[in-house]
Formats: structure tokens, sequence, C-alpha cells
């Protein structure tokens, strides 16, 4: 499963069966820009997995800052300061 949670607490969820990949994640990020509101901003917070540094995930986060979705990483060893890492 791939989260996004808000401060307000909304969850917005990803699931697959299947292992995930830089595929999945971007599969689970359309989503998410496809679920919000056209006029709010977004900031997604990362760790510094594979999945989140590939080519493929790196050449969509133009789009997606297109539609006001703002992606910041994580200081290395520092998951204690992404939210959703406490669910």
């Amino acid at each position: 499963m791939l989260g996004f949670v808000s401060r307000k607490g909304k969850l917005v969820y990803h699931t697959t069966m299947e292992s995930v990949t830089s595929e999945t994640v971007i599969e689970g990020f359309d989503q998410f820009v496809a679920q919000k509101a056209p006029n709010a901003f977004a900031v997604v917070v990362l760790d510094n997995a594979s999945m989140h540094r590939s080519k493929a995930f790196k050449r969509k986060m133009l789009n997606w800052m297109s539609h006001r979705v703002y992606l910041v990483y994580l200081s290395a060893y520092s998951t204690e300061l992404n939210l959703i890492e406490i669910l």
C-alpha cells in the first residue's frame, strides 16, 4: 500500500498485490493527483527509496508540479519526520 496523509488526517491510498516498483509509485501519484482539488496545493514528503529516485519517477515530477503537487525528500535516516511512517 502507498499512502498520502494530510495534516488533517485525510488518507489517500493506492493498493497493489505486486511488488512496489517505480511504476507502482507513479500510478499512486497519478491517482492522488487525479482526486486532488485542482486549486489545492500539496507537498509530498518522500524517503530516499530507489523507486522515488528512478528516471521514470523523475520524468513525472514536472507533470505533478503542474498540478500543484511538490515533492520534498527527507534527509537520510529520518523517517520519523514523515507522517505516513507513523501509521
